[in-house]
């Protein structure tokens, strides 16, 4: 009898890990993040971007510097890309590193991967790699040549200090982009964890 029910128990997980995930739905806050370009901050005060063990990046615009540790990644005005680093910011910024631009041209997501506009959101309580329909983005006309239209469908790349639970905050690459997209997109959405095709926008 302990045979037969380990036999059973083996073959229950094997099944139930093959099956696909159930889906996960509710409500969500839907909100925008975007890469950082110092041209766009004029403070006469500066701070350094330093790396996590303390070497020194670039010095920069302190606003700048504060909106790229807030939005993740930036450029400075010498052209440099910087991405937060895997270490605690803190209060300061010592907590970057320098991203190869040809490699990483709007920065890195938390599995090492590019972070890629219109389809990458941080979220956390999920798994990073998911891929989650997000209703209010069904049909929204995008920036850009050709004005291509989304279908809903994004991958959570990363998860976010800043807010908890029932969060997308959704890569939409410039503070130009925000300003086109922010009065289109809704602030909440109905959102569901489910397999369907992220495209390349």
């Amino acid at each position: 009898m302990a045979k037969l029910f380990t036999l059973f128990l083996v073959l229950a997980l094997f099944f139930s890990n093959t099956l696909a995930a159930p889906t996960r739905g509710g409500k969500a806050a839907l909100t925008m993040y975007w890469k950082a370009d110092e041209v766009n901050f004029k403070s006469a005060s500066k701070a350094t971007l330093r790396s996590c063990d303390g070497s020194p990046i670039a010095t920069v615009s302190t606003d700048f510097a504060k909106s790229v540790r807030l939005e993740g990644t930036g450029t400075t005005k010498s052209g440099k890309l910087v991405n937060l680093g895997d270490c605690d910011c803190g209060d300061g910024f010592n907590c970057f590193e320098e991203l190869d631009k040809t490699k990483f041209p709007f920065g890195m997501t938390h599995d090492g991967q590019p972070l890629n506009p219109f389809t990458d959101i941080a979220m956390n309580g999920r798994r990073v790699g998911a891929t989650i329909v997000i209703t209010a983005l069904k049909g929204v006309k995008l920036p850009g040549p050709g004005g291509k239209i989304h279908n809903g469908c994004v991958r959570v790349a990363d998860t976010g200090y800043g807010f908890g639970a029932n969060h997308c905050d959704w890569f939409v690459a410039s503070l130009e982009n925000y300003e086109f997209l922010k009065s289109k997109v809704a602030e909440n959405s109905e959102i569901k964890e489910t397999p369907c095709q992220v495209l390349k926008y």
